[in-house]
């Protein structure tokens, strides 16, 4: 199987090992809860915070380097980098707000060994796995399923506005706008069915889906966008284009 791959900016998540970009979660799928911290915040303004985390690490760890300069660009930091950075850094790069704090401390987590990487690394699919009871402090259901994705746990769709927009435009799953709170036990039922018939696979089927949704909107594949028009990887980016 091709190796997935999510482009942020001059950033290729291919070359990232699986178990640090469960940190990214945090950063660019934590739509549920993450958006909510920030007035106005978009998947723009993800990318622009994902770029100031590159452009973070790059500055205090590869610019250090006395190598070969194969890239000027930062990679998304591991843990020990991010755990290394202190608020103010966060604050004064990008609008983290009270976030910058609650990166750091999951950072640390995962260094001092409080959060086992290797722990979940190792769920087998068909188990239940470690990452379904896990607690993080912000964490709500979609950014856990989405960690398990990454994770190699495919069972479990993450659902959110945008998965919510997919099933009502490409199934015909009429479903209410959401404010705030969960999303009713009955629509996540139905959304599961759907690509019951993929089982243990329904959400590599449900992004492989939305994936070409994009790009028939788009007119190009992702692997082809500029960095300048990554923002656009969304399905309501003509709806915004609109307000302007």
């Amino acid at each position: 199987m091709q190796q997935n791959v999510v482009i942020v900016d001059h950033l290729e998540l291919n070359t990232v090992p699986v178990r640090l970009s469960y940190v990214v979660d945090f950063l660019l799928f934590f739509r549920d809860t993450y958006f909510q911290l920030f007035l106005g915040g978009t998947w723009e303004t993800s990318l622009d915070l994902a770029k100031a985390l590159c452009d973070l690490q790059y500055k205090k760890f590869k610019s250090k380097r006395k190598r070969a300069n194969i890239s000027s660009y930062g990679d998304f930091p591991n843990a020990e980098e991010l755990a290394s950075f202190s608020e103010k850094e966060l604050k004064g790069k990008g609008n983290f707000g009270y976030r910058a704090r609650e990166l750091i401390m999951l950072a640390k987590q995962v260094v001092d060994g409080e959060i086992y990487l290797n722990k979940f690394e190792k769920d087998h699919i068909g188990t239940q796995p470690s990452w379904s009871t896990l607690k993080l402090n912000g964490a709500g259901p979609f950014a856990i399923k989405t960690i398990m994705m990454c994770a190699g746990y495919y069972s479990y769709i993450p659902i959110d506005s945008e998965t919510m927009r997919h099933m009502d435009e490409f199934h015909g799953l009429k479903v209410h706008r959401r404010k705030r709170g969960s999303i009713n036990l009955q629509i996540r039922d139905k959304i599961q069915q759907i690509y019951k018939r993929y089982d243990p696979f329904q959400c590599l089927a449900y992004w492989f889906e939305l994936a070409n949704s994009y790009e028939t909107e788009l007119g190009k594949a992702l692997s082809e966008l500029l960095p300048s028009e990554y923002h656009r990887v969304t399905g309501n980016y003509e709806n915004e284009k609109k307000l302007f």
